[in-house]
């Protein structure tokens, strides 16, 4: 499943954005996924809990993937 997601700000911590695309629903099951060595940014492994992911960054983890944008400034 492809997640579209738009963040404020310069980034999100990879285990705050796996919540909010609801592929976990807590911080230990996004550090589990991550051990296991399922979360790719791009083409690269990611080890880091909190890694930053920027808008324009591509998080895959298993089948889902999710496309980080920025958001419209209000």
């Amino acid at each position: 499943m492809n997640h579209s997601i738009a963040i404020r700000g310069e980034y999100i911590e990879l285990f705050r954005l796996l919540k909010l695309a609801r592929i976990v629903e807590t911080g230990w099951q996004a550090k589990e996924l991550i051990r296991k060595e399922t979360v790719r940014l791009g083409d690269v492994t990611v080890h880091e809990l909190r890694k930053k992911i920027r808008p324009g960054d591509t998080v895959v983890c298993g089948e889902e993937i999710i496309a980080v944008t920025a958001s419209d400034p209000a």
